[in-house]
């Protein structure tokens, strides 16, 4: 297609370059975007996973794996298509971004004097999440917990700003200074509700005017290194899992993938283990990672170990890491491993998932989780003979170069599929089996059916007649 003058004057591929070339801090401020500063970066504060960064005009969105460009921005902002976008950015008169320093307003804590017995509490993060006595208690003994009432009509997402000053528990993960101080909190409903809360069938609400960097953190003896996670719950999660190994150690929850927190807790370790008070301003503190990039930190071998991301096993989680490696952090990844069929985990799953296979490790259970496994080999088995057969864009193979040898590689995938799928069947037929036993097992028969099996309750109960 040839291009056309537009009514602006413009080339449709001017007019696209323009849009491109657009400065992003004004683009996201036409579109009545609210920006926090962090370090050389600017938060959303609506959502603080999505970051911009003016020095490369390009945005992130990490907890849903998208950015780009100013024209991307708009299409994700106005929910527009791309042409739309490219018309909005030229034809719109844009003001210049300017960053409105308003003072931080200090954060109160109100809700401790509605503190409760953490007796609701205690049973959510049992009961629901997996997590011992033991390690509640712990986190408890540290002053990071609590169980409040709150009142949460105003974070509701399904109420349509209906307020019921409707009061329900909650737990609270407590952020504090190094001097013990609350300087945020983040809250945990423990009812649920997915009425009221659709996204996750429970509150998950961050206090207002809470330090966005500091996080829920624990000291395990003098840390040396730090290990950061995605939510308080992954990091009890992670402790859970790891708290026979986990010495001189910090664990800290972003509430979120933010690498403001990152760049708080390693300019804070490095002060304390060098025995030197740190005065930073909260945007030096953000831009910490940053600041240990440009001064070669991490080429010296001895900080190579310091940071560990534990974060979910997922696209938002693998980007995030794999964006701080690009600029130069050293990072040590510890991602839950996936099961098959899963294409994201937290921590908080293996966990849950561990204790069910301790639960119940029967044959029957054993078999059950195997024919789960090869059913999830099998869906990944016909989702590559599907992207294989997808290069050829339709077009037959077998009479072009190189299509020999990439009939041999489907054939191959294809017979992969039809191998799983004898393994399945011969699998299903185990576990009816192993079911039609444990049948005849509850009913007080033998494997056969044909008699009462011999076990000491039967015994007994043929003593009584």
């Amino acid at each position: 297609m040839t291009e056309q003058e537009s009514r602006r004057g413009k080339t449709r591929r001017e007019r696209v370059e323009f849009a491109r070339s657009r400065d992003i801090l004004d683009v996201a401020n036409e579109l009545q975007m609210e920006l926090v500063r962090s370090g050389r970066d600017y938060r959303w504060k609506e959502h603080d996973s999505l970051v911009i960064s003016p020095d490369k005009n390009l945005w992130k969105w990490f907890s849903r794996n998208t950015g780009g460009d100013s024209i991307s921005l708009v299409e994700t902002i106005k929910e527009v298509d791309f042409n739309q976008s490219v018309d909005f950015l030229n034809d719109g008169n844009f003001k210049e971004f300017q960053m409105v320093e308003r003072p931080q307003e200090d954060f109160k804590y109100y809700l401790e004097k509605y503190e409760q017995p953490f007796s609701a509490g205690r049973d959510y993060l049992r009961n629901q999440r997996g997590l011992s006595d033991e390690t509640i208690d712990y986190f408890l003994e540290q002053g990071v917990l609590a169980q409040a009432n709150a009142k949460l009509d105003y974070f509701a997402e399904g109420t349509g700003g209906v307020t019921t000053n409707a009061i329900e528990p909650v737990i609270v993960f407590k952020s504090l200074s190094s001097s013990g101080e609350v300087v945020g909190a983040s809250l945990q409903g423990i009812h649920e509700n997915w009425e009221k809360w659709p996204k996750h069938g429970y509150a998950k609400v961050i206090m207002k005017n809470s330090d966005p960097m500091t996080g829920i953190h624990v000291d395990i003896g003098s840390p040396k290194r730090l290990i950061f996670t995605e939510s308080p719950i992954d990091l009890m999660s992670y402790y859970e899992l790891h708290k026979d190994s986990l010495q001189d150690v910090r664990l800290v929850s972003m509430d979120g993938l933010k690498e403001s927190t990152i760049g708080r807790h390693l300019s804070q370790i490095k002060a304390e283990m060098s025995g030197k008070a740190l005065i930073w301003t909260p945007e030096q503190l953000a831009d910490g990672l940053q600041v240990a990039i440009d001064h070669h930190f991490f080429e010296n071998e001895e900080n190579a170990d310091l940071i560990t991301l534990a974060l979910d096993n997922d696209n938002a989680g693998r980007t995030f890491i794999q964006e701080l490696e690009a600029k130069g952090a050293v990072i040590n990844s510890d991602l839950p491993e996936l099961r098959p069929g899963q294409d994201k985990t937290d921590w908080n799953d293996v966990l849950k998932n561990r204790q069910e296979d301790k639960a119940d490790n029967s044959r029957l259970a054993q078999a059950r989780r195997k024919l789960e496994r090869l059913k999830g080999e099998q869906d990944d088995a016909i989702s590559r003979a599907y992207s294989h057969q997808a290069l050829t864009n339709g077009q037959p193979m077998n009479d072009k170069r190189g299509g020999a040898s990439f009939m041999r590689k489907q054939e191959q995938i294809e017979g992969q599929v039809f191998s799983k799928m004898d393994e399945i069947r011969q699998q299903e037929e185990r576990v009816e089996r192993l079911e039609h036993q444990q049948h005849l097992k509850e009913m007080g028969l033998n494997r056969q059916g044909s008699g009462l099996e011999m076990s000491v309750q039967n015994i007994l109960e043929f003593v009584k007649n």
